[in-house]
């Protein structure tokens, strides 16, 4: 038994760049409502909790 990953088939692959690639654009809409001076402080750790998450989420796809 061997301990080296297995290859993905290209489809596999195509899904998890997509999925990276959705996860990314969303994690930019995140960190732009932080940079946005008229949300309230509570929307803004919301928000904040959701960059985590998605970013959270990338390092798994990685």
């Amino acid at each position: 038994m061997t301990s080296d990953p297995l290859p993905i088939s290209d489809a596999a692959r195509h899904t998890l760049e997509q999925e990276l690639a959705d996860v990314r654009a969303e994690r930019e809409t995140v960190a732009a409502t932080l940079r946005d001076p008229d949300i309230v402080a509570g929307d803004r750790a919301d928000a904040a909790d959701q960059l985590q998450r998605s970013g959270d989420l990338a390092r798994l796809v990685l």
